[in-house]
């Protein structure tokens, strides 16, 4: 947690061999994440409340084939030939995930 670049009072510094980046993607907008490290997890926020068909619910498409709902999460194996993810808000309402890019 970071206020600003300039106050490192409320920085917190992690030892362990991870990078986490909290991402809110626009409908219809997609990202690609250059995975630095073997192993990744995308936990996607459920926003809309516990709801098994809230109309309100979006949802993401990792790659071309793989769907996730609110409340959702995938674990990602890479290699150094494909450290590539590709993520897409395919919903009607703005997608807020967090992506680990862990050893």
């Amino acid at each position: 947690m970071v206020k600003n670049s300039n106050d490192k009072q409320f920085s917190r510094t992690n030892s362990a061999p991870l990078s986490m980046y909290a991402t809110i993607l626009q409908p219809n907008h997609s990202i690609k994440y250059y995975f630095k490290r073997s192993k990744g997890y995308i936990n996607f926020i459920m926003r809309s409340g516990y709801k098994t068909c809230n109309i309100n619910a979006t949802k993401i498409r990792l790659e071309q084939d793989i769907v996730l709902h609110e409340g959702d999460g995938a674990f990602i194996n890479g290699d150094q030939s494909n450290n590539e993810l590709s993520i897409e808000n395919i919903g009607s309402i703005n997608a807020e995930f967090l992506l680990f890019d862990l050893e």
